[in-house]
């Protein structure tokens, strides 16, 4: 309900508070959630990312052939990546990114970055390591790089990405432009009803 009311807002930062808000109505049971927020606004080609308790997404700048760590830790906050329902009223760490045709973000689970490096030891894989995996081959297509993280990772060792939540989500940002119709209507969908109109094929 709160995704619907705030899902023609161009900034992100009141569905974060409110999403933290109604977790507190369930921290007394001690349960909470971590999360990662974000919002692509097209006219301006921006990406707007919002950390809470969640692993720091990562990004292809295609003009570089290069992934990266986006840490949105950089802009100001009260706490630093603090899982939702833990602190009454906070405000969230945030990155927002000037994008171009051809970059990727990458949403991903903790799964990935603690699955064990060989088995022999207790060595987890780390952000770091799995930025070395995808700068070994940074060209790869879009729709290759879900399937070749879990395969790299999971043949690692035994048991990864198998005990856990392992999700990925990839953003592809291409040449299609907002239509001049769908700019000018834009204030209008502010005040109307959000609707779902989610396929799945």
């Amino acid at each position: 309900d709160s995704l619907r009311q705030n899902v023609n807002k161009v900034s992100q930062e009141s569905f974060v508070a409110e999403m933290n808000r109604e977790f507190q109505h369930l921290a007394k049971r001690g349960a909470f959630a971590t999360a990662v927020v974000a919002t692509f606004f097209a006219p301006h080609k921006t990406l707007d990312i919002s950390v809470a308790g969640h692993p720091n997404p990562l990004y292809y700048r295609a003009e570089s052939q290069k992934w990266v760590c986006l840490n949105p830790a950089e802009t100001e906050a009260n706490f630093e990546n603090m899982p939702l329902g833990i602190v009454k009223e906070t405000t969230y760490p945030r990155r927002k990114v000037k994008t171009e045709f051809g970059d990727m973000f990458l949403l991903y689970s903790d799964a990935f970055i603690e699955s064990a490096v060989d088995g022999k030891d207790n060595s987890q894989l780390g952000i770091e390591g799995v930025l070395k995996l995808l700068n070994e081959n940074p060209s790869v297509a879009p729709a290759e790089v879900i399937p070749f993280l879990r395969e790299r990772i999971g043949k690692m060792a035994t048991g990864n990405l198998l005990d856990d939540d392992a999700s990925l989500i990839l953003g592809h940002f291409t040449e299609t432009k907002t239509s001049m119709r769908d700019n000018l209507m834009a204030p209008i969908r502010l005040f109307r009803n959000a609707s779902d109109r989610t396929q799945f094929t």
